[in-house]
């Protein structure tokens, strides 16, 4: 059995060597633990027919840890711990014994690293009571157990320097804790502990870390950039591109740039937005990209509403098809406006009143065949009165008058937004207001031929 401690710990001390030694250092620390035994007698021979048995215990306690480097700790321990040992013949229970010590483990705890570390020392056990518990009543038999124990340990440890550690050991005891007696062969006391470590007290110092070593610059461009993060070692170039140059400056390095030469885009590999069509509007902005246009329109050619191919920049009636040579207008004939004017003499009103007469209906009716036969034809309906009244009277009566020839003519199938119609009142006098000739010339309904 020594020879396996011994190869043990010498493992242990060449794993522990293996880990680089942390550069921190720790002061004194301690606290509490709590731990559950399973135990059992080891029997110096064996029983025929009897079977030993591990048996549940508990053993809470306190630790104290003084480190002697960043590797190597030495820790004690003081436990109360009950542990015991049961014994069956067949189906009967030849013994269940259960002994309680005052435990006091002394180890070396040796660090493999930050959460690990394994623990070798010794062990003695102080009895405190002795209980034979195989008859109905317990039995104190202190006596038939030798009152110290030693023992050899082995264990590990999870997370051994933080606030609580995990940690399980085995305990193999070395001396008798009873002697040969009526056939009963000696024991030892064996047992496998399993618990946790609660540190109260105790800190870590932060070593200082050795300065970082010189490092070597090489920059075989020249451009600041050194080698080793240096995409274009050979070229010199911006730091911003990781070393490559940029001819054009558009911050696309050359070397995934399609027009190294032009300024672009990272869209378009470093070109230009193209213009398709030519217009000067690029084709990210242009509304017709395959089409010259102007940049008012968003690159698309300047409208043309009505189809009459003048522009609507040029067009004078950009709502009317018309003629180019008339400004995009329709051509009104002569005879057209002729007779226009000929029906605007001869439309009559009840005196004093916007009521058509009867008289006016065929003027107004051959006004309304014009306009059937030209669709494009446009009349403005002005109304006027002479001076005699008052100006709002007479502004009222001349818009009622025009308004009632629109009404006349709408009546008769023609669309609303081809005719306008306005009362001047006494405002536009064509003839001299203090003679009864000039006030009947001024009393009067102009329609007038639109060409816009």
């Amino acid at each position: 059995m020594k020879k396996h401690l011994f190869f043990i710990a010498t493992l242990l001390l060449c794993v522990a060597g293996s880990f680089a030694q942390e550069k921190d250092r720790y002061t004194v620390s301690g606290g509490v633990l709590g731990a559950a035994n399973y135990s059992k007698f080891r029997l110096e021979d064996d029983i025929p027919g009897t079977d030993t048995k591990f048996k549940w215990g508990f053993a809470p306690g306190v630790f104290v840890t003084f480190p002697l480097g960043n590797v190597i700790a030495l820790e004690a321990q003081a436990q109360y711990s009950r542990v015991g040992s049961k014994s069956e013949t067949g189906n009967t229970t030849t013994l269940d014994q259960e002994l309680t010590y005052l435990s006091v483990p002394l180890f070396f705890k040796i660090h493999a690293g930050r959460y690990l570390a394994f623990n070798l020392g010794g062990q003695a056990d102080f009895l405190l009571s002795a209980k034979d518990k195989t008859l109905p009543a317990s039995v104190d038999n202190e006596d038939d157990f030798e009152h110290n124990s030693l023992g050899v340990l082995g264990g590990i440890e999870l997370f051994p320097r933080g606030r609580v550690t995990i940690y399980g050991k085995y305990v193999h005891g070395l001396k008798r804790i009873s002697e040969d007696a009526n056939g009963v062969p000696a024991a030892y006391n064996q047992q496998i502990q399993a618990g946790a470590k609660f540190k109260l007290f105790g800190k870590r110092i932060p070593g200082t870390p050795p300065p970082p070593p010189v490092p070597v610059v090489t920059d075989r461009d020249g451009d600041g950039v050194q080698d080793i993060d240096d995409k274009c070692p050979d070229v010199a170039g911006s730091a911003s591109l990781m070393g490559c140059p940029d001819r054009d400056g558009d911050g696309i390095a050359d070397a995934d740039d399609k027009c190294p030469d032009a300024a672009g885009t990272a869209k378009y590999q470093g070109c230009p937005i193209p213009d398709t069509d030519g217009d000067g509007v690029n084709d990210e902005m242009d509304k017709c990209p395959a089409v010259a246009g102007v940049a008012k329109y968003d690159g698309c050619p300047i409208p043309d509403t009505d189809g009459d191919g003048v522009n609507d920049e040029l067009d004078k009636c950009p709502n009317r098809a018309g003629d180019a040579a008339n400004q995009g207008c329709p051509v009104i004939t002569k005879e057209v406006i002729e007779k226009v004017n000929y029906a605007a003499k001869n439309v009559f009103f009840a005196t004093g009143s916007y009521k058509l007469l009867d008289k006016s209906n065929k003027s107004l009716d051959a006004v309304v065949a014009l306009m059937k036969a030209d669709e494009s034809l446009m009349i403005d309906i002005d109304g006027h009165t002479d001076a005699q009244g008052s100006e709002e009277s007479n502004q009222v009566l001349s818009d009622n008058r025009a308004g009632a020839v629109k009404a006349y003519l709408v009546a008769k199938g023609i669309d609303e937004s081809r005719l306008k119609s306005a009362g001047y009142g006494e405002g536009k006098p064509v003839a001299d207001n203090t003679t009864a000739a000039g006030r009947a010339k001024n009393r009067r309904t102009e329609m007038v031929v639109r060409n816009y």
